[in-house]
């Protein structure tokens, strides 16, 4: 979501510490479990859901102008058919069908891009990502009780929990997975 020039920039006249990556990859990591939302570069991802309903929602917004596919089954060990697009349409997380989508457990299978550039995505959860980078830059070596480990380089949840901005970004994009 940030880079290390953004770092750099917010930390100034101090030196960007080595690992500096994994740190922004840590507290990404860590801010997208809190939030149970994918924060990553863009990916693609499948999902699959229970029919019978006008639309599906989703796990992540989908990336604006990439591909989405849709396929439907009729049971669980049928093989996959696509979905025509001019079936379905899409409102941001909301995959809408023109009636409703066929009933069955694991009936529709979704085809989406989801996740971030770099230096780009949500201001509120960028800013939040420096926020946390920052003050571990600047308060080295103090450590919390629940911890996020990428690879040798970790964040504790009381370091998410303490930044300033972190009720204001909870109450507004915190959710829960459908």
């Amino acid at each position: 979501m940030i880079t290390n020039k953004v770092v750099e920039t917010a930390i100034a006249p101090r030196k960007l510490p080595e690992d500096v990556g994994r740190m922004i990859e840590a507290a990404t990591a860590i801010l997208g479990q809190e939030l149970a939302r994918y924060l990553g570069v863009p990916a693609e991802t499948k999902e699959v859901h229970h029919g019978g309903r006008p639309f599906i929602l989703l796990y992540d917004d989908p990336i604006e102008g990439e591909d989405l596919s849709v396929e439907v089954r009729s049971g669980p060990t049928q093989p996959w058919e696509l979905v025509d697009p001019t079936e379905y349409a899409l409102e941001g997380r909301k995959v809408l069908h023109a009636h409703c989508w066929p009933r069955g457990i694991s009936a529709i299978r979704v085809t989406y891009t989801r996740g971030y550039e770099l230096d780009e995505g949500p201001p509120q959860l960028r800013d939040l990502v420096l926020e946390i980078v920052k003050a571990k830059i600047l308060d080295r070596g103090k450590e919390g009780m629940t911890s996020e480990t990428i690879g040798d380089y970790s964040y504790t949840k009381s370091d998410l929990t303490r930044a300033d901005s972190w009720p204001m970004v909870a109450s507004r994009w915190r959710r829960n997975r459908p």
